[in-house]
């Protein structure tokens, strides 16, 4: 997740990591494993100084070495 925030965030309590990149004005949260023994998380975090229009637009991308719905390709058809 990524999101644009006007301040140093103060972080209460994160699943995973997290980094505040200042210079680029974000916080990033990475949680690198979502499994069957791991489904969720969390991020706490307080940021005083900032404005709700601070949060967005947000950014939220996942990847997987694995087919997420064991879905495989058969083939392409190029028109």
């Amino acid at each position: 997740m990524q999101g644009k925030i006007g301040c140093a965030p103060v972080i209460g309590e994160c699943d995973g990591t997290y980094t505040h990149e200042s210079r680029r004005n974000q916080l990033i949260w990475n949680l690198s494993l979502i499994d069957s023994s791991n489904k969720s998380g969390s991020l706490e975090f307080n940021a005083p100084r900032a404005i709700p229009d601070d949060f967005f637009p947000l950014s939220v991308s996942f990847s997987s070495k694995s087919s997420y719905a064991s879905i495989k390709v058969g083939g392409l058809i190029f028109l």
